[in-house]
């Protein structure tokens, strides 16, 4: 292509520049269509005070795609994240969602756990961290709150946000990518619901009141069977391994919340112990974990209980009903002394 006409944009002054200066392009391409329509292709002169940046263009049309600043969420990578930082964004991976009292739970305990020297004070240190990370574009808050507005700023509800999930895949090289938007609120609730058990055995761990070995989440806790020529998958919240120093107690745990109709329960029932049936988690671990439900209130775990005893076709040994007061001690050591709550 030749292009004429138009003058030396590095030397060109207002003086010499026409009042209206055309660029006659000359292509050595033949157009395969004629057409009167088709107007002569012409480049306009830049104005000269815009030539002063190079080549006739503006700073901004020279081509500053990739180049990014330090620290921003584009390029997360060479950002000045701490060891903590990267900790919340792999937990908030694991979890889905998290809120703002759980996240402070796991990384800004109070003294004699931790190094705050109050609650309150642990909560405003979690805060700022959380709007730092939350304004470099890594996490995001939902709009929803569980608990409502009058509870403050600990039940505000995080998830990661596309450049914290994409900083975790740079880190890891990790190829699959998620989608982040607002969840429904049964899936919310159900989702803090099993992430409360979590932060609770992984704090109890961090307190010395039990050892935690695995903390499986969905879905690595999934396991596929064969039965016959069919495939089933068994989906627990959780799979869980604490210990002491003489046992391990193994459980797959399922979170209630009263949603579920005595019929779901027997047939989520009926898959444990189809599972447990083919010998395939005894083939690899060397035993079958206790199939731990927990419901919210003592009312709400008779149900569950009779729902269990009311089906002929259950081996009852397998499941075992508490309440959330409770997990701790039935997650535990069998061997372990009784773990009483902990107050907030």
């Amino acid at each position: 292509m030749r292009i004429s006409g138009g003058g030396n944009h590095e030397h060109s002054s207002p003086e010499q520049c026409p009042a209206n200066p055309v660029w006659h392009v000359d292509s050595v391409f033949q157009s395969l269509f004629h057409s009167r329509r088709t107007p002569t292709a012409i480049l306009r002169q830049v104005p000269p005070m815009c030539c002063r940046f190079g080549m006739g263009l503006p700073r901004r049309c020279r081509g500053t795609r990739g180049q990014v600043e330090r620290g921003s969420a584009m390029n997360p990578l060479e950002g000045e994240l701490s060891d903590r930082d990267i900790q919340i964004l792999n937990n908030l991976e694991r979890f889905r969602l998290l809120t703002t009292r759980q996240i402070q739970r796991l990384f800004f305990a109070p003294i004699p756990y931790g190094t705050h020297t109050s609650q309150s004070a642990a909560t405003r240190s979690t805060t700022r961290v959380l709007n730092r990370l939350e304004s470099q574009g890594y996490i995001a808050r939902l709009e929803r709150r569980i608990g409502g507005v009058n509870h403050g700023s600990a039940l505000i509800t995080w998830q990661l946000a596309a450049a914290g999930d994409s900083y975790l895949r740079q880190l890891y090289g990790a190829a699959s990518r998620r989608r982040f938007q607002e969840p429904g609120l049964a899936f919310m609730r159900h989702t803090l619901a099993v992430a409360e058990v979590g932060v609770a055995l992984e704090e109890a761990d961090a307190e010395g009141r039990l050892e935690l070995l695995k903390l499986e989440l969905e879905p690595a806790c999934w396991r596929t069977f064969q039965v016959g020529a069919s495939s089933l998958t068994l989906k627990p919240d959780l799979a869980v391994v604490t210990a002491d120093s003489t046992t391990e107690t193994h459980s797959f745990v399922e979170v209630d919340l009263c949603t579920e109709h005595r019929p779901v329960l027997q047939r989520k029932c009926q898959v444990y112990q189809r599972y447990h049936q083919t010998g395939d988690e005894q083939e690899a671990t060397g035993l079958f974990p206790a199939v731990v439900w927990i419901a919210h209130t003592p009312a709400r775990a008779r149900t569950i209980r009779d729902a269990i005893r009311s089906d002929s076709t259950l081996d009852h040994t397998l499941f075992w009903v508490c309440t959330t007061e409770t997990m701790l001690n039935q997650l535990a050591p069998y061997n372990s002394e009784p773990i009483p709550n902990r107050k907030e």
